[in-house]
């Protein structure tokens, strides 16, 4: 199952600390910012919990998969050991 980083907003101070209290969503900044009356985290998250805190009245935004994102950084990756000499270097 594919898992998002969202962002998730809310009004209410006691909802956002039902985030993971409740809902037990994984919270990526332990700190909500603060824009007027809104609090905002960022989180990850599956497709049954983000359908679920939108029922529940929360502002759910959805960026990417971040299994999908690690697996394109991974193939950026070189491969071997990089530190091991190789003929005809010398130091």
């Amino acid at each position: 199952m594919p898992r998002f980083h969202i962002t998730v907003s809310s009004s209410s101070r006691d909802q956002m600390i039902d985030l993971r209290r409740v809902h037990g969503v994984e919270v990526l900044d332990h700190g909500a910012t603060r824009d007027g009356e809104i609090f905002t985290v960022h989180a990850i998250a599956e497709p049954e919990v983000i359908r679920a805190l939108e029922g529940a009245g929360y502002s759910v935004a959805v960026y990417e998969d971040v299994d999908e994102a690690g697996r394109r950084a991974q193939a950026e990756v070189g491969r071997g050991n990089r530190f091991l000499q190789q003929p005809g270097q010398g130091r």
